[in-house]
């Protein structure tokens, strides 16, 4: 498969410089690396690259790249009430003091973007990214985006550090809004079947029998009953035998006991899970997230 543009440089990125793209590049760019990005630095570059397309300097180099970055960047602008100007410079840095990708647009606005396949948040990584970018860049407002690719039960804590959602299904109509459109860059089309490829995974629970589920199965079936029953939760539970998905909810107080219902993953069934207060103040000893102990009463 022939790849006509390459993935930018880490560090400061502008695709006026990639007008000649070695082969390198090209080969991080193909599909052994897009199509199987389950790696955050694989998606940071095709994120970046696609980003950097939206500067004015690449209207003419191909047209409908262009076209794709812009509509990429101004729907996460839109989601905090900004536009792209039509001529608009964009200045891409990755790994910007820890941070993923930041995106500077005509010097006055400052798009940081938290991106992430699987992974989740480790410490106080949002509100320290924002005021490294506030601190560094003072004169520019900043945009506070998180990108997600893969999924996960919950995100109050992302939406309560004022960052904006941006998930799979937001980038999968972009994407798919700019191929029906013609863009025919095989670096683009790698990416966005990679992603179709992981929604149909996690649709799959609507076409195969529960024995067959796989994991990503699991995540779309729990992802449905969110919609269908208040207050469910589903995380990974570690075990011995090597941890399952669960789901858990309608949670009580009964005496001493915390009481919910649990679904775990394989045979569909279901649990009425007792909790003492004693067994709380373990959990709380050793240090175990409450996310992880649910699924051990």
């Amino acid at each position: 498969m022939r790849h006509d543009q390459s993935l930018p440089e880490v560090v400061t990125l502008s695709p006026i410089d990639y007008e000649f793209p070695s082969r390198e590049l090209c080969q991080h760019a193909s599909s052994q690396s897009i199509s199987v990005a389950t790696s955050e630095l694989s998606q940071d570059a095709f994120l970046s690259w696609l980003l950097a397309w939206a500067d004015i300097r690449c209207s003419e180099k191909d047209p409908t790249l262009h076209r794709a970055g812009r509509s990429f960047l101004n729907a996460l602008l839109e989601m905090h009430g900004e536009i792209l100007n039509e001529t608009s410079n964009v200045e891409l840095h990755q790994q910007y003091q820890g941070a993923d990708i930041v995106a500077v647009i005509d010097g006055r606005q400052v798009l940081l973007i938290e991106d992430k396949v699987h992974a989740g948040l480790h410490s106080d990584q949002l509100d320290r990214y924002r005021t490294i970018l506030t601190e560094g860049f003072p004169h520019c407002k900043v945009l506070p985006c998180f990108v997600k690719t893969g999924d996960q039960s919950d995100y109050a804590e992302i939406e309560a550090a004022g960052y904006r959602l941006f998930l799979r299904k937001d980038l999968l109509n972009v994407l798919r809004t700019e191929r029906r459109a013609g863009v025919t860059n095989a670096i683009f089309l790698d990416f966005l079947q990679h992603l179709e490829e992981l929604e149909e995974a996690v649709l799959s629970y609507t076409n195969r029998p529960i024995g067959d589920w796989s994991w990503e199965s699991w995540k779309g079936f729990y992802k449905q009953l969110q919609l269908e029953i208040s207050g469910l939760r589903w995380d990974y539970v570690p075990n011995p035998s090597g941890g399952f998905l669960g789901a858990w909810w309608y949670w009580k107080k009964w005496r001493d006991c915390d009481v919910y219902l649990q679904i775990e993953q394989g045979p569909l069934c279901s649990r009425l899970v007792f909790r003492t207060s004693r067994e709380r103040q373990i959990c709380g000893m050793i240090g175990t997230k409450s996310s992880r102990s649910r699924g051990r009463g």
